[in-house]
């Protein structure tokens, strides 16, 4: 019998032990997910399609970079990371992120505002950790939702540039004191007013259009850069991360055309 039904004499026994369980530790998580052979074929077909999606992006993003070198070892994302951002476009499309609709859902990320300014330094290439504040006390730093699960900061800021974000004011005896409305950082006719400054991403040759963009400001806020139409440019999801990562920056030439530069101020020429 067990050569004719690999599942034994218990056929449901898939179907009734199913599970999900997620767990956290300091800077991930892990996702375990267990259940019948139907359910991951269908997953996977899914995923696949998902995943077809994130390669052409990568593909596209390679040959505009490396040109006839252009080969799958100097893509900017290996194939398990292709897959991970597959399922969290997935996830993302569910929540209604994408489509305006589904399922309503609010994450709370508690930060201060010493912890918020390094993360804001090291994604915008800052070289040197911001110090304490003198006055602080050791524990006094958050940076974490609230159940208490830990967010590195890098990660916070990238919330703060899609999501919405108020603030608190506490006294000495930790009470609040004052507290803003929830508001994005670029809404409403300031993100417009962006958007049709140009009508692709502001990389060199990327061709995303810039109403699927991100909007951010070309001077860092924590560098005295307003938020403001003057100061922000849009910028696709993949060469948003790249200014993060490398300390690259972007500027308005007086032209009217968008210029990029690394972190040692040489300028990313666009292809030819």
């Amino acid at each position: 019998r067990l050569l004719i039904d690999q599942d034994g004499a218990d056929p449901a026994r898939a179907h009734r032990d199913r599970s999900l369980t997620m767990s956290h530790s300091d800077h991930e998580f892990r996702l375990v997910v267990t259940g019948p052979a139907i359910d991951g074929i269908q997953w996977r077909a899914l995923l696949r399609q998902a995943e077809q999606l994130e390669w052409e992006r990568d593909w596209q993003t390679t040959v505009q970079i490396h040109r006839d070198l252009a080969c799958a070892a100097v893509m900017p994302r290996s194939k398990a990371q292709r897959r991970y951002d597959a399922f969290c476009s997935l996830l993302m499309h569910i929540g209604g992120s994408t489509t305006g609709a589904g399922i309503a859902v609010t994450v709370d990320i508690v930060v201060d505002a010493q912890s918020l300014d390094r993360g804001i330094d090291a994604l915008f290439g800052g070289r040197a950790q911001r110090p304490p504040a003198p006055t602080r006390r050791p524990g006094t730093a958050r940076c974490h939702t609230f159940d208490g699960i830990f967010v590195d900061p890098c990660d916070a800021v990238r919330a703060a540039l899609t999501g919405q974000v108020r603030s608190l004011l506490m006294g000495a005896d930790g009470r609040v004191v004052a507290m803003t409305r929830a508001r994005r950082l670029f809404t409403g006719a300031m993100r417009d007013a962006v958007i049709a400054s140009a009508s692709r991403c502001t990389h060199p040759g990327c061709l995303v259009a810039s109403i699927d963009c991100q909007i951010d400001h070309t001077l860092p806020y924590s560098r005295g850069g307003p938020t403001s139409v003057d100061n922000a440019g849009p910028a696709c999801r993949h060469h948003n991360n790249w200014r993060f990562t490398s300390g690259a920056r972007i500027e308005r030439r007086a032209d009217g055309t968008w210029a990029t530069y690394r972190m040692d101020g040489s300028r990313v020429a666009p292809p030819d």
